[in-house]
């Protein structure tokens, strides 16, 4: 069983499957947890670099998490990093949709580190009449890193999580979820950091001033079904867009774009000459000049 039926299985609608030659193999979302997943053989950074941008110009306009499952390299329940998107191992992601929830271990530059519950620690401490001097002489820290633990500016090093696990036990740490996951991907600031991409297509290059006019943030992918992602933030609602340039041929993925569209609840765009498609709750078409009427249109805030 792949693990795209492994994901169905445990209650994911999926997209995609394995082995692809995209920057994503599987987009799978569950509730509020929704994945862009490239899976590869190993985290080695020759086999990642061709993806990892990629990947994360496809997450954020579409409100996804990007991820890489290694079937080697990272340690079972450990957490890496690659220019910001998470990786798992294949074992670790399946143990985590069936719930269970190892502490939450991740590998940052200055080393191995544990999430701990900020707030436990401080009533912990509190409930056994420890002052902040008190506590960083059983940890062997600062006073000020006691403090920047409890307020969650700071997580916990091996080192001292070993020492903490013997003064509180192992509910001072914070487990490894798949929501954890997402929410440690959120504070990365990654969507700062990424180029939008050049389009060197020069329909998909109008097609894309016609967006950012229209108040959409779009940005480029170069190894997917579609390409050109966005999204538009207006009165507390968002809308966003998948976009091909579409060819008969290449019914494969003009289906999997329209998979890709439903599962992250956005437009699909096609372009196909001088004429778009935008398929939603209704399918309407236009021809490019008119694009900015058409999404006027056919797309509510």
């Amino acid at each position: 069983m792949g693990l795209e039926e492994k994901l169905k299985a445990s209650g994911f609608e999926v997209a995609g499957e394995e082995g692809s030659s995209y920057s994503f193999d599987i987009i799978a979302v569950k509730d509020e947890n929704a994945f862009a997943i490239k899976v590869l053989e190993s985290p080695e950074i020759e086999n990642i670099k061709k993806y990892v941008t990629d990947l994360k110009r496809i997450s954020i306009p579409l409100d996804l998490t990007p991820l890489l499952v290694c079937e080697e390299g990272p340690p079972d329940d450990v957490l890496l990093t690659f220019e910001g998107v998470p990786s798992i191992t294949a074992p670790t992601l399946l143990k985590l949709t069936s719930d269970a929830q190892p502490p939450f271990v991740y590998v940052s530059r200055g080393g191995v580190y544990v999430k701990v519950k900020g707030e436990y620690i401080r009533k912990r401490r509190l409930d056994q009449g420890m002052s902040l001097g008190d506590l960083s002489l059983l940890l062997g820290v600062t006073r000020r890193m006691v403090y920047e633990y409890e307020t969650g500016r700071s997580d916990v090093t091996a080192e001292v999580a070993k020492k903490m696990l013997r003064v509180f036990g192992e509910e001072v740490f914070e487990q490894l979820s798949l929501n954890g996951i997402r929410e440690h991907f959120k504070k990365s600031r990654v969507a700062e950091q990424t180029p939008t991409g050049r389009i060197r297509d020069p329909m998909l290059r109008r097609i894309h001033g016609k967006l950012l006019t229209a108040g959409f943030v779009g940005l480029a992918i170069e190894r997917a079904p579609f390409q050109l992602a966005a999204k538009r933030e207006k009165e507390s609602a968002s809308t966003k867009l998948v976009i091909r340039k579409s060819y008969e041929e290449e019914e494969f993925e003009e289906q999997l774009t329209l998979e890709v569209a439903k599962l992250c609840r956005s437009y699909a765009l096609f372009v196909t000459g001088d004429k778009v498609r935008v398929i939603g709750r209704q399918v309407v078409e236009a021809r490019t000049e008119e694009l900015e009427e058409c999404l006027r249109d056919s797309i509510s805030p």
